[in-house]
């Protein structure tokens, strides 16, 4: 009588924890940058705890949970997030901007809680329990053979546009803790494991991942910290497994690396402040070298996923398909932001001639969300990362085969981005664009031996496709940047 006393008692408890760490996220998780559900109100239930895992802390400080929560935006799909969550008495001075709110433990002790990600202490635990290759209840840490992780090192969470979060370790590693909690193989893990077992150059150098079992539990706490029975050293669990959760992945740091989007602003800055008259080429940043040097990396990447993974071909009948799904995700998108209507006419037209293509198309793994901000410059040349694809898409969307002018559109879109994301003359920026995609183009066409450019309807069809999907993504996340695509979708329904 007295364990079903027990029992009810922590049930009742669990569920009260729950229940106040739902109210939090209701708050928090809208004003968070990886947060795709915005401009969509979130109810009173709004939130839902489907799992909370106590990893490390039992009974201390600080505790460590990684809580699996449910968001259900009125009007959208339901989306769910992983998150490290974090509980202590009182918060140490710097993590006040980590603070979700106030709750309750079992024994009534109100406790602070805060995003973990930005605790040193928890952070590291989490990068010790990788360096074991160790298990911790349902959460799995791979460390990959021949790879060492020096323990102790401190952690700082990056800032910055992303979807997901990174936190860096020293000079040594770079942790990206993915956001989304999605059943399946990632992508981005997927990809740069096979690129790594490819001898690829071109990519940070992939050092171990985190998974979780997907399994359905309710809000009930599960442990999963030191001394659990699950915790036995060694993890040999392979990758790829459908019903597991990729939590995190860890590559290595690239501490003299520089940012491709950053250069490319400075050279559209060094551009704005020379005379009008002076072009792209001719201007002291011109970005037109470092840009043909990367599209000679993407060849070289695309050649090294060919080489790796398996490769198809698109038959006519499947251009139209893809041409039809275009169009479909062009209504949808039209639905979501309503400035895109004026311009569905002419971008169908456009989308259509994809399916008068009558020769087959060659299609392989590609990155997916490829501009200037996956990529790169270090002292040895370009790398390209993050190929989880883009992140509204489904993950079957994600990891389908496609032609490799689809990470050319995006680079094209990139370079259009930065050119008029400092608002200065728009012809000035068309140009500085122009420039700098040709000379990516002839930088790919010296690996591969195929100018991108020469498919031309491919080029344009999946450009489109990209800009639609960019006023989507800035409409729900960065309404600022919403002119961006627009004005790109109007040049490009202009061209029909």
């Amino acid at each position: 009588m007295t364990s079903m006393v027990e029992h009810a008692h922590a049930a009742s408890a669990d569920a009260r924890m729950d229940g106040q760490l739902a109210r939090l996220l209701a708050e928090w998780l809208p004003r968070q940058r990886w947060y795709s559900g915005k401009g969509a109100r979130i109810g009173a239930d709004g939130v839902v705890v489907l799992r909370r895992i106590e990893l490390a802390g039992r009974g201390r400080d600080p505790v460590l949970t990684l809580v699996i929560a449910e968001v259900r935006p009125q009007g959208r799909d339901p989306e769910r997030y992983q998150l490290f969550l974090g509980l202590r008495e009182q918060l140490p001075e710097g993590l006040e901007h980590a603070e979700l709110g106030p709750v309750h433990d079992a024994e009534g002790r109100e406790r602070r809680c805060y995003d973990a990600l930005h605790d040193p202490e928890l952070a590291g635990w989490l990068l010790t329990r990788l360096a074991g290759g160790e298990v911790a209840g349902p959460l799995h840490f791979h460390l990959l053979p021949g790879q060492k992780i020096t323990k102790g090192l401190r952690s700082l969470v990056l800032t910055g546009e992303q979807s997901n979060t990174s936190v860096i370790y020293g000079d040594k590693f770079i942790a990206k803790f993915l956001r989304r909690a999605v059943p399946g193989v990632n992508p981005d893990l997927e990809l740069s494991l096979a690129l790594a077992d490819a001898g690829c150059q071109n990519i940070p150098q992939p050092i171990g991942w985190i998974d979780l079992a997907d399994e359905e539990k309710g809000g009930a706490a599960e442990a999963g910290g030191e001394g659990d029975e699950g915790h036995t050293g060694p993890a040999n669990r392979g990758y790829a497994a459908p019903e597991l959760i990729t939590v995190a992945t860890v590559s290595e740091f690239l501490p003299t690396a520089t940012d491709g989007w950053l250069l490319a602003q400075a050279s559209v800055r060094d551009l704005y402040a020379q005379p009008d008259t002076v072009e792209p080429r001719s201007a002291g940043g011109d970005f037109g070298p470092e840009a043909l040097r990367l599209g000679a990396a993407t060849a070289k990447v695309h050649h090294d996923l060919a080489t790796a993974l398996p490769t198809g071909r698109m038959e006519p009948e499947e251009l139209e398909q893809v041409a039809e799904a275009m169009i479909r995700h062009l209504h949808r998108a039209a639905v979501r932001v309503p400035a895109l209507n004026p311009y569905v006419p002419a971008l169908r037209a456009a989308l259509g001639e994809l399916a008068k293509i009558d020769e087959p198309v060659l299609t392989q793994r590609v990155h997916g969300d490829f501009h200037l901000g996956q990529v790169m410059r270090t002292v040895q040349g370009w790398v390209l990362l993050d190929f989880e694809g883009e992140p509204n898409r489904t993950l079957e969307e994600r990891r389908a085969m496609a032609p490799a002018t689809k990470d050319i559109a995006g680079m094209a879109r990139s370079f259009d981005y930065a050119a008029h994301h400092l608002g200065g003359d728009p012809d000035r920026a068309a140009d500085w664009a122009e420039h700098n995609f040709d000379a990516f183009c002839a930088g790919y066409a010296s690996v591969s031996g195929q100018d991108p450019r020469e498919q031309d309807v491919l080029l344009r069809g999946y450009a489109i496709d990209k800009a639609v999907y960019e006023a989507v993504y800035e409409a729900a996340n960065r309404p600022t940047w919403l002119s961006i695509p627009l004005t790109a979708v109007a040049r490009l329904a202009e061209s029909v």
